[in-house]
């Protein structure tokens, strides 16, 4: 009756033979900008969605049950809507041979992101909007909100997976160190239990770690600690022994670059070539064996890189599978970076 006050009602219908649609409304007959609509989708096939899936982004859906409630609520035109989507045991293809998709998405990276441990995706959509607007369309909104979520899981996880443990993105995507530096510490380690932490919740999830470091710079680094080491012993404390204590070797360390008798040393050296004008980083590499240079740097880089699996795969017992650590293959671009460090990616099988 248009007199009412209000007018509701209840319906229901299968969704594409395997879904169960509920549905309610309410609303005032004079004035639709005072209404409730609330439904429900229950046990809907995933797969349903694969000609959409194959058209879009070259995937299927091989498992996998969708479950979607909706509740809003409009006073005065302003909308409040809640919504939860929950996808039980959701599985994917790998991308499909033979299709152009339409975008070049990784799904599966996003799936894999988005579902929790017993393969479950659960997402709760929360939106607000004025329906005086016009151009305003709730389903619009909710689709872009969704869109930009598996978007933002497929291209950049680090945010969604850092959330989930209250950390900080940057730790997840970078494990940085200091150079010629052999053992991590609790800043290394910070980094280290986020990546397990995402592995453990994300077991379809691989992380490739790659080392980042300026071999050249990390030479030079190592010929002057070389150099101040062999000063120490020579020319301050003037014994001879294979060996420095801990507190001997902070002690050379801390001797100046510039200062004069450790310069004057490494001239006298390097004699009778004349080396006033280098910096002592390079007068130190010419003073050691660069093949023992070289030698060495390769055993610092395949220190770092078992250290960093060790602890995942001895500590953590993460499967050494789903890890894979090797170094920079741009050395050139490395010798920009302003500190070594290891960049961090997470992946699946595609």
């Amino acid at each position: 009756d248009s007199k009412s006050d209000s007018i509701a009602f209840n319906f229901s219908c299968l969704a594409n033979r395997s879904g169960r649609m509920k549905a309610h409304m309410a609303f005032n007959p004079r004035d639709y900008k005072n209404m409730a609509i609330n439904y429900s989708v229950d046990n809907m096939r995933i797969s349903d969605f694969n000609p959409y899936s194959k058209f879009y982004v070259a995937h299927a859906f091989v498992e996998g049950k969708l479950f979607y409630a909706s509740t809003n609520r409009i006073q005065d035109g302003q909308l409040k809507s809640t919504n939860i989507l929950n996808i039980k045991q959701i599985e994917v293809t790998k991308r499909l041979r033979g299709i152009k998709a339409l975008y070049n998405m990784p799904l599966r990276l996003a799936i894999a992101v988005l579902r929790d441990r017993k393969g479950n995706i659960n997402l709760d959509i929360p939106v607000e909007g004025d329906l005086n607007d016009p151009t305003y369309k709730l389903r619009k909104v909710i689709w872009k909100i969704l869109g930009n979520l598996v978007i933002k899981a497929a291209n950049a996880p680090y945010d969604l997976l850092a959330k989930a443990f209250g950390a900080n993105e940057e730790d997840l995507k970078l494990i940085r160190f200091d150079y010629l530096q052999k053992t991590f510490d609790s800043r290394q380690l910070k980094s280290r239990d986020l990546i397990e932490q995402s592995l453990a919740a994300k077991p379809d999830l691989k992380v490739k770690m790659v080392q980042v470091v300026s071999k050249e710079t990390e030479k030079e680094l190592l010929a002057l600690t070389e150099a101040k080491r062999k000063y120490y012993l020579e020319k301050v404390i003037q014994v001879r022994k294979d060996s420095l204590s801990a507190g001997e070797l902070k002690a050379a360390a801390s001797i100046a670059n510039k200062d004069s008798l450790f310069n004057a040393w490494l001239d006298s050296k390097l004699l009778p070539e004349v080396t006033s004008t280098l910096l002592v980083q390079l007068k130190s590499r010419k003073l050691l064996d660069e093949a023992w240079l070289s030698q060495q740097v390769e055993e610092l880089f395949a220190i770092r890189n078992r250290v960093v699996t060790d602890y995942l795969v001895n500590v953590k017992h993460i499967d050494p599978a789903r890890i894979i650590v090797n170094n920079t293959s741009d050395e050139k671009s490395a010798q920009f970076e302003s500190t070594p460090r290891f960049t961090v990616e997470f992946e699946v099988d595609e």
